[in-house]
């Protein structure tokens, strides 16, 4: 995870993010970095104003940012020459900003952060939102299977990391092993920064969220 202000790309409830930079070479159209008062910083695809928060679009699914809670908006931090947005409390954001995908991993539409209907209560318990349990045990299970992919991709760049470096060590190394060895470990820094950041949205943001919701602790339980 990129350090900035102590910490990064993720925060405390309502905040969280993963990233995932394409590692051959920046990416056409960047995402949009929020800049917290706690001194972190998220990175989400899009996000929406809606009044007194933002509805952003992270790895996973959506999540809820508190106005009050971010100083600055960033766009195209990839690239040099970035100009910062301030905060949406000094002058304001444009409202119903359209999301705007960025050339990187997108996870697929998350069905379990979809509005809740009205049969839901039939389901069992809510949430001070009308959220059921099923819902939540979903929307962390999505998570926590990004986390899971990752970890496998991870031991697969890692297996190849150690295979070229020794084929190095035996005197075989053409140019094209030297590359691959570059990207991977790149590609080795982007995914322990999003196992990371995923790690926290799973262990930090989703709970603070879901006691805020007034949703059992339990929910969120494997």
């Amino acid at each position: 995870m990129v350090q900035g202000g102590g910490m990064i790309r993720r925060g405390a409830f309502w905040l969280g993010g993963a990233v995932l930079w394409l590692a051959v070479s920046p990416p056409a159209e960047a995402a949009y970095v929020f800049h917290l008062r706690n001194g972190h910083r998220m990175v989400v695809d899009s996000y929406v104003d809606e009044g007194t928060r933002f509805r952003t679009t992270v790895t996973g699914g959506t999540v809820w940012v508190e106005k009050n809670d971010v100083t600055a908006i960033m766009e195209e931090e990839a690239r040099p020459g970035s100009k910062t947005k301030t905060s949406p409390k000094a002058k304001g954001t444009k409202k119903g900003k359209p999301d705007k995908p960025a050339e990187r991993w997108t996870a697929p539409a998350d069905a379990s952060a979809t509005a809740v209907q009205p049969s839901a209560a039939l389901a069992g318990p809510t949430d001070n939102e009308g959220k059921t349990e099923k819902w939540w045990r979903e929307r962390v299970a999505n998570f926590r299977k990004k986390v899971d992919e990752f970890k496998r991709e991870q031991q697969f760049i890692n297996a190849e990391i150690d295979r070229i470096e020794k084929e190095s060590a035996a005197g075989a190394f053409p140019e094209e092993a030297r590359d691959r060895l570059g990207y991977y470990r790149i590609r080795r820094g982007e995914i322990g920064r999003n196992i990371e950041d995923l790690t926290h949205i799973v262990d930090v943001v989703l709970p603070e969220e879901a006691r805020r919701a007034g949703a059992s602790p339990g929910w969120l339980r494997e």
